[in-house]
């Protein structure tokens, strides 16, 4: 996925980029719902990476595909998987309807402190963070 946005701060080899809205933004149903909230202008502090840019200047920012896949997954689909597999294995073992039902709730915690503890340890990895790949070229 790829954003573009104004720097806006630079300070020890960091960015502070503010997010521009794209044309995107106006046919989206949920459009109204990022001016409520605030986040209609999104800053992110990014690390500039040798990169010579200046405040003032536009740049564009790129989240690789793989890594929002793979957030994805580990958000969506892991407890989903976990859990539903805890419900079979109970089903198919007690024949209760009940028990298949508790082990599918207690699944689908157990995978959110994983994901939890997952993000302790590797939240700040920078497999899952935006990068600046360089000045805009167009404006």
């Amino acid at each position: 996925m790829r954003e573009s946005g104004q720097i806006i701060e630079i300070r020890e080899g960091f960015a502070l980029v503010c997010l521009n809205t794209t044309a995107s933004c106006a046919s989206c149903a949920a459009s109204g719902m990022c001016h409520i909230s605030g986040t209609a202008k999104r800053q992110i502090r990014l690390p500039l990476n040798g990169l010579s840019v200046e405040v003032g200047d536009f740049v564009d920012i790129e989240t690789p595909a793989r890594s929002l896949l793979s957030a994805a997954f580990l958000i969506f689909i892991f407890p989903l998987l976990l859990s539903g597999t805890a419900y079979f294995v109970v089903f198919h073992h007690m024949q209760s309807q009940g028990w298949a039902l508790v082990a599918f709730f207690v699944c689908f915690i157990i995978a959110e402190l994983c994901i939890m503890v997952f993000d302790r340890l590797f939240g700040r990895s920078t497999f899952f963070e935006p990068k600046i790949i360089g000045k805009k070229t167009e404006y």
